[in-house]
Formats: structure tokens, C-alpha cells, sequence
């Protein structure tokens, strides 16, 4: 029976996931006219432009460290991917892979406002929340108390 709860579970966690990393790649399709923008085009389009710019990328790190140079050869790859699975041209596949970035940005720094931050010098078992939450975490324990005071 676990088994079984586990696997609903991951396919749960999966499709989450699946919607989450194809949103913007739909987004972006639509804003730029392409041809193919349904769900199951961009999702394909978004796993072969992260495969492949992660392999391309590993490869030009090994000659090149520079993440600007790393960053660039990600977005022509995606644009390349982009232009051919999503049926469009390249500088469109360039649009979409500068939407998806957008995208990306503005919700990392949504989410960075939630997210717990690293303690102020010399406190190191609380961790900060921005706005003045602020939690206390035990050195053994896996939870959290939530305080809403400023101090």
C-alpha cells in the first residue's frame, strides 16, 4: 500500500513540476506567434533545451568558466530548440527563451521575499524571514516555530 502512495505521490510531484517548467515556454510561444504552443510541444521543447544546454554547457565550461559566455550559449540553444519543436523561427525561439527568463526572474524574486535568509552575524540558530518573522530552529530538531514579532 505505500508503494502505491508513493508512486501517486511522485507522479503528483511530477506533474507539478511539469506545469510549473512549461508555463513560461507557453507564455512565451503565444506572445511570439509560434506555430506549435500547446502543452505538450512546450514541455517537450523545455526538457530538450534544458538537456541539451546542460550538456553544451558543461563543455564550454571546461574551456571558459564565464557565466555571461555560458549564458549566452544557453539562450542560442534554446532558441534553437525552441524554433524547431515549436515550429517558428530562430529570433522568435530567441523571444521565447528571453520570455521564459523574464518569467523566471520575476518569480525567483517573488519567492525570495518568502524564503527564509541566513541569520544576522553572531546568531547562528535562528534564520530571518524579510518583513520581520523570525523562527527559531533547534540544533536536532526538523521544526520550525514561527514568531511574528520583529524582535
Amino acid at each position: 500500500m505505500t508503494l502505491i502512495i508513493t508512486i501517486v505521490i511522485f507522479a503528483v510531484a511530477l506533474s507539478i513540476a511539469a506545469v510549473v517548467i512549461t508555463i513560461p515556454t507557453m507564455i512565451g510561444a503565444k506572445l511570439v506567434g509560434a506555430e506549435n504552443s500547446g502543452f505538450g510541444s512546450c514541455l517537450l521543447a523545455t526538457i530538450v533545451a534544458a538537456v541539451i544546454s546542460t550538456i553544451i554547457g558543461f563543455v564550454v565550461h571546461l574551456f571558459t568558466p564565464n557565466a555571461l559566455v555560458l549564458g549566452a550559449v544557453g539562450a542560442v540553444v534554446a532558441a534553437f530548440v525552441y524554433a524547431s519543436i515549436l515550429d517558428t523561427t530562430w529570433v522568435r525561439g530567441f523571444g521565447i527563451a528571453m520570455v521564459t527568463v523574464a518569467i523566471a526572474l520575476v518569480l525567483e524574486r517573488v519567492s525570495e521575499k518568502y524564503m527564509p535568509q541566513p541569520a544576522p552575524e553572531g546568531q547562528t540558530e535562528e534564520w530571518w524571514v524579510p518583513g520581520g518573522g523570525r523562527g527559531v530552529v533547534g540544533s536536532r530538531e526538523l521544526r520550525r516555530v514561527w514568531s511574528l514579532d520583529a524582535g
